[in-house]
């Protein structure tokens, strides 16, 4: 909970906007369809706040959901795929200071307790690829070739996270949440987008914030199904009502 002058404060005034966002979930979840929504505002106006507010209504309800959380960084926008690599490694709860090895075991477990025998395998391979855990020995032949030919190794890689991501979504609803996309890879903002149209019928949901300057882009590279949410600076009514909350009535 976000304090002001040591008290926690209430989300005001972003009713509308939550509103969206609650609805497009649960029509995400419901029918179900892919769907993604664009938070878009200057710095400092709330998006972090209002993301944090949907997040806790939705946890609110107890109804079950895997949700993936990632933030773009301003020194990882040249890297290709650090913010896929950042959900992944998040989501397996692999840690720098883990062994290649009990990396490895903890990826495999996801994807053994998901997907079928024969694809086990080949998600692992590319999927570790993805989460950059480093191996040197033992490397599959398909993986091998890629290493060779970066078209090769896109293409798996691509396939691989969408078979994953597939899995995830009949399982339970799956919320995918980035935060200062305006930050992201373009490879990382490529594959998202392939995963909306490859898995366009199943529980997906993601909601993507940037700044206002630099959120022109993403409703045409992720296509149709982006919903683009203005945050538009708090109005006088909300200030005073946040203002009272804090410092009273007097």
């Amino acid at each position: 909970m976000r304090t002001l002058l040591g008290k926690p404060t209430p989300c005001v005034g972003r009713d509308r906007e939550l509103g969206a966002l609650v609805s497009l979930y649960d029509e995400s979840a419901s029918e179900p369809i892919a769907r993604a929504t664009l938070v878009i505002g200057a710095a400092g106006v709330g998006k972090t706040r209002l993301r944090q507010e949907f997040q806790r209504r939705l946890q609110a309800r107890g109804a079950p959901a895997t949700v993936l959380v990632a933030r773009s960084e301003p020194m990882t926008s040249r890297s290709a795929y650090s913010l896929i690599r950042q959900i992944l490694r998040r989501l397996c709860s692999l840690l720098e200071g883990d062994s290649a090895q009990a990396q490895l075991g903890k990826l495999r477990q996801r994807i053994t307790q998901l997907l079928p025998e024969e694809d086990r395998q080949r998600v692992e391979d590319f999927m570790a690829e993805l989460c950059e855990i480093p191996r040197a020995h033992s490397l599959s032949l398909p993986l091998r070739a890629a290493r060779q030919n970066p078209r090769i190794m896109d293409d798996q890689l691509t396939r691989a996270f969408i078979d994953w991501l597939q899995k995830e979504c009949a399982q339970q609803p799956v919320l995918l949440v980035l935060d200062d996309v305006h930050f992201a890879d373009q490879a990382s903002l490529q594959l998202i987008g392939s995963a909306l149209r490859e898995l366009r019928e199943l529980r997906l949901m993601i909601v993507a914030l940037t700044r206002q300057e630099t959120g022109r882009g993403l409703p045409h590279l992720w296509g149709e199904r982006v919903l683009p949410v203005p945050l538009l600076p708090l109005s006088r009514r909300a200030c005073e009502r946040l203002v009272a909350q804090v410092l009273g009535p007097n």
